[in-house]
């Protein structure tokens, strides 16, 4: 079944969204705690709950909360190089403008591409 662009921005928004609140709660706590400016940890909060959120959850079960939503699932070609391809997903998506490739004519983003899997519906 073909991945529909209403799919991809559902797991966008969806996943953003969790990584944002989760930093932002964190931050608060830590300036509360630590008496730390918030703006000064946010922006690193944010990349570090980014690679967790994305590394730990589409290794482990092939699915962000995003795509759990959608009955999305990543499709990995290479089981015995999952932890690899996970990565370069993770990262490709830190390229500028990526989240823009959804407008490519078959909807595959930069990050399926670059790290040779798919998204398949479960």
């Amino acid at each position: 079944m073909e991945i529909k662009i209403t799919d991809r921005l559902i797991n966008y928004i969806v996943d953003v969204f969790i990584i944002t609140v989760s930093s932002l709660l964190t931050a608060v706590i830590l300036k509360f705690v630590f008496d730390i400016l918030l703006m000064d940890i946010m922006v690193w909060l944010q990349l570090i709950f980014f690679f967790v959120y994305y590394m730990v959850l589409e290794y482990k079960r092939g699915q962000t909360i995003g795509k759990m939503v959608t009955k999305t699932k990543v499709e990995y070609p290479d089981k015995t190089n999952k932890l690899n391809l996970c990565f370069v997903r993770t990262i490709s998506r830190l390229i500028p403008l990526e989240p823009f490739s959804v407008l490519s004519p078959n909807v595959k983003m930069w990050h399926d591409k670059l790290s040779n899997t798919n998204l398949v519906k479960v």
